[in-house]
């Protein structure tokens, strides 16, 4: 079982980072770097950082593919071929690797907006990233089982 955990990390006191940790065991809690991401280095095209979090984004999903699959990747995560410099990984391609499975994604809220592109708790249309409940009508819960 494999967990994926977002937040953010401060580095200087006029910037912060972006980790995006891989715990590749939830049981022994192993937790590894896999992305860490400097947010004055992001895409500012007036995309909040979306050109950059969808590369990334991209990037662990194929490396989460790889390791469902168990097996070495034929490609890299952009579908081309491995360079010249990385012949090893060409010849290992289709070996056998860990099998692994994504069953958790873990952050605090303030990351969720930020990466995942999830509504604010300050919204007043839709503050909850779990239903369409308007702001004013948070803490109704008639009707929820």
């Amino acid at each position: 079982p494999v967990c994926l955990y977002a937040d953010g990390v401060p580095v200087y006191k006029r910037d912060k980072a972006i980790g995006f940790l891989c715990t590749y065991n939830m049981i022994s809690e192993t937790r590894h770097l896999v992305v860490c991401l400097r947010k004055s280095q992001m895409c500012a095209c007036g995309c909040h950082g979306w050109c950059t979090m969808h590369a990334v984004w991209d990037y662990l999903k194929w490396s989460f593919a790889c390791l469902a699959r168990g097996e070495w990747p034929a490609q890299r995560h952009d579908l081309s071929e491995f360079e010249e410099g990385h012949m090893s990984k060409t010849q290992r391609s289709g070996e056998r690797l860990i099998c692994a499975a994504l069953l958790h994604i873990k952050g605090d809220w303030a990351e969720y907006v930020h990466s995942l592109g999830l509504a604010s708790w300050k919204t007043s249309l839709h503050p909850c990233y779990r239903c369409f409940a308007p702001l004013d009508d948070l803490d109704n819960y008639r009707g929820s089982a």
